[in-house]
């Protein structure tokens, strides 16, 4: 009986979606086969003739992920600048929806490219992005489900490169106060995240982009909290906190619990 009601309510539910979009989701399937055998056996023209054919699969609402992301995902960087390349020839709001398109997590391609550490990827959305201003910010100031900017990505995979030309790019940037304090659902900043990490390289250079390095996650704790309760002096010391004199005198010595 059970298996019964599951089979219809898979049925009820498949006729709830547009046809189109069954049918797109489909497509990145036949996608993703193409990639997949790309990789051992390169045929860009097969690749290319499938897109031709469908591009809705890098704007059509309602999937899981537009193509970019699943190329992203099978870290084919080839493909995926013939993929930017042919999104040049579409209308500004198919190009706008293409490379905005957020999966099911409402992660962006180019966060998803500093999420699965491809810096060939990143790099060559950047760029692509960058050559319009109001989609760059855009892209930069998506949030995923959790409320994570691409700053906070780039601090919790570690990428230094990412951080590096976000901070670089947005230096003129008249929101980036607001973009680089910007806390998650927890309530943590980019920086209290490199502080959880004790990345102390990304927070010198979050520190020398002036963010507010006291903002307290949405438990009331701070950066500088994280760093009293660390064993890492390195990190006590970048907030100016000292050896206790007890721990100076007694630092050599365990005491059994």
């Amino acid at each position: 009986m059970i298996i019964i009601l599951i089979f219809f309510s898979a049925i009820i539910n498949a006729q709830e979606k547009p046809v189109s979009q069954i049918l797109t989701q489909s497509n990145l399937v036949r996608f993703e086969r193409i990639i997949e055998k790309n990789l051992t056996e390169p045929n860009d023209l097969e690749f290319e003739n499938l897109l031709s054919e469908k591009p809705q699969v890098l704007y059509r609402e309602g999937l899981s992920e537009n193509l970019l992301h699943l190329l992203i995902r099978k870290k084919n960087v080839n493909l995926l600048n013939k993929t930017i390349s042919y999104i040049d020839n579409l209308s500004e709001d198919k190009q706008n929806s293409a490379f905005l398109y957020t999966n099911t997590l409402k992660e962006n391609p180019l966060m998803l490219s500093v999420r699965y550490r491809s810096n060939e990827a990143f790099i060559a959305l950047f760029n692509k992005l960058k050559e319009n201003s109001l989609l760059f910010f855009n892209s930069i100031n998506a949030e995923d489900l959790y409320k994570q900017n691409i700053l906070h990505y780039a601090v919790m995979c570690g990428n230094e490169l990412a951080l590096n030309l976000l901070i670089q790019e947005t230096a003129t940037y008249r929101n980036r106060n607001d973009w680089i304090n910007s806390s998650d659902i927890t309530g943590r900043t980019s920086f209290y995240k490199a502080t959880e990490i004790q990345n102390l390289n990304f927070m010198n250079k979050l520190l020398e982009s002036e963010c507010d390095i006291n903002i307290p996650n949405s438990m009331g704790t701070r950066p500088i909290d994280l760093a009293r309760n660390s064993e890492n002096q390195e990190l006590k010391n970048f907030f100016g906190l000292k050896k206790s004199f007890f721990n100076s005198c007694f630092a050599h010595v365990r005491f059994k619990r």
